[in-house]
């Protein structure tokens, strides 16, 4: 036990130590609290300020409908996506993606839809199967959608957020044609009537003025709003950007072709196959080696590279090229490589051994090899095609003589049986059907008894696979595939597009990530 002389002389000692543990928590709470500080100082750094917006102007037909189901300019439709959006998406290889769906599940003949619990509309209410079963009538019955929905029989309501889609054929990839504009029930009425969607951008007119304005819940976008400036000749639209009455719009590669200057191109893939067609009953053209010898001589890339300026994809077969189906159908051989010397083997072959010292045209007991092409000329991109595939089968000892007409005439002489071989482009549906050849509005010059078309209609029942069809195709040629040509928006300079983000057949699928660069801080169209 300790005595109180022994307490009082460890005092001293007990004294240091406790002063000595004060002195350590004081340096402890220090070092916390300036570690605290330095934490609290990165937790509150600023953060990057928020980007300028932007008021930017496009083009659009004044005297055409902004309506989706009644437009018929390329200018007004391809400002739609925009505005509303399709049950799906589809990435530039296909692959579907939900917007405004949720899922999905196919059964034989039928694809049934779901649709989310929360509103999506641009005035905040919510997507009902209502609305999905007009917006599908009202597209099925318009001339934008009909072939595209054709093999789409019927869509039933099955409760307030399910959708079945009924099919008239055994066509795969039926969720791909669920891309047509959703829109609110009973607001799509006529060709004047502006339908409620859900896409990023709402229309409204103010004194007189068109004008798209983001939608409240996108805090993404620079693009705060569009204003629609009417213009009435679309030849002109590279002039009106240049001059800054616009600051972007939309090609179909289809007029005037669009030269190269200051603006940014993006090309976008789309789903138009231009190609070349054949009259059945044209003599020259029933031979198999004939044609075989033609499609040979074509150099579709170079119509890809100098007529449509890489904006195209060559293709020998009518899917296509990147897209999923092309991958899982066409031989992994395939190739558009020119092969002259192989196409006057076939045409020696056929008998066409005379080749004329002056025009270098080939003749035989079967005739002369000489073709009427028939073009468009209302389009300078087929002109320019047409003179391309002259000059390719002129190399074999194949005359070409064009016939270009006006696009009233251009459609009589389709209908007349008037040509050999004519230059045509059409929109695939989503799903790769090639019904538009087979009984469609691309059929001219067709037999319905040929073995390409009466194959083809073996697919739509389910009986024969795409696969094997195109191996007949590959011999027969009931046409010619060229190009699966792109959508190109166009842009002021100013303007930084990512090609990241891009949906097929949309231009505008990645407008969020639109940046402007620093010369347009200072123009009159940006505001902080």
């Amino acid at each position: 036990m300790w005595t109180k002389k022994q307490a009082y002389a460890a005092a001293p000692k007990a004294c240091v130590f406790f002063k000595l543990c004060a002195l350590l928590c004081a340096l402890a709470l220090i070092f916390s609290a300036c570690a605290s500080s330095e934490t609290q100082q990165e937790e509150t750094e600023p953060t990057a300020e928020p980007l300028a917006q932007v008021d930017l102007k496009a083009p659009y037909a004044a005297s055409d409908s902004l309506n989706p189901f009644y437009c018929t300019t390329s200018l007004n439709a391809s400002l739609q996506s925009l505005l509303y959006e399709g049950l799906f998406s589809l990435q530039t290889d296909l692959t579907p993606q939900p917007v405004v769906a949720v899922s999905y599940t196919e059964e034989a003949d039928s694809l049934k839809v779901v649709l989310p619990t929360t509103g999506v509309f641009s005035d905040g209410s919510a997507v009902t199967s209502a609305d999905v079963v007009y917006s599908f009538e009202k597209a099925k019955n318009s001339a934008r959608y009909s072939q595209e929905l054709l093999s789409i029989s019927e869509a039933a309501a099955d409760s307030p957020l399910e959708v079945t889609f009924r099919f008239s054929d055994s066509l795969p990839n039926r969720v791909q044609l669920l891309t047509f504009p959703i829109v609110k029930n009973r607001t799509a009425e006529s060709a004047d009537s502006q339908p409620v969607g859900t896409g990023k951008y709402v229309l409204s007119v103010q004194e007189d003025t068109v004008v798209l304005t983001r939608r409240a819940d996108d805090t993404v976008s620079q693009v705060r709003s569009i204003t629609l400036v009417p213009v009435s000749d679309s030849a002109k639209l590279m002039y009106t950007l240049q001059t800054g009455e616009i600051d972007f719009f939309v090609s179909d590669l289809y007029g005037a072709r669009i030269s190269r200057s200051s603006a940014k191109m993006v090309s976008v893939p789309c789903g138009n196959l231009v190609f070349m067609g054949v009259n059945s009953n044209s003599y020259s053209l029933t031979f198999e080696n004939v044609r075989q010898a033609i499609s040979l001589a074509i150099n579709r890339e170079e119509i890809a590279g100098s007529v449509y300026s890489g904006n195209a994809t060559a293709s020998v077969y009518p899917l296509r090229p990147g897209s999923r189906f092309y991958t899982a159908n066409v031989p992994a051989d395939a190739s558009c490589a020119v092969d002259y010397t192989q196409a006057e083997n076939l045409l020696v072959q056929e008998g066409y051994t005379n080749v004329d010292a002056e025009s270098g045209v080939r003749s035989g007991d079967k005739g002369t090899l000489r073709l009427t092409l028939l073009v468009n000329s209302e389009s300078g991109y087929r002109e320019e095609t047409a003179v391309c595939i002259q000059d390719s089968l002129a190399r074999v000892g194949i005359g070409v003589t064009i016939q270009s007409l006006p696009y009233e005439e251009y459609i009589q002489a389709l209908t007349d049986g008037n040509y050999d071989l004519y230059l045509g482009e059409v929109k695939l549906p989503n799903n790769g059907s090639l019904s538009a050849f087979f009984g469609g509005g691309a059929s001219y010059g067709i037999s319905e008894q040929s073995a390409s078309y009466l194959s083809w209609q073996e697919v739509t029942a389910g009986t024969v696979s795409m696969a094997a069809f195109l191996t007949e195709f590959d011999t027969q040629l009931p046409f010619f595939p060229l190009v699966f040509r792109n959508d190109v928006l166009v842009c002021s300079d100013w303007i930084t597009v990512p090609e990241s983000g891009q949906c097929f057949a949309d231009c505008y699928s990645n407008i969020a990530q639109w940046r402007m660069t620093e010369e347009s801080a200072t123009s009159e169209n940006t505001t902080e």
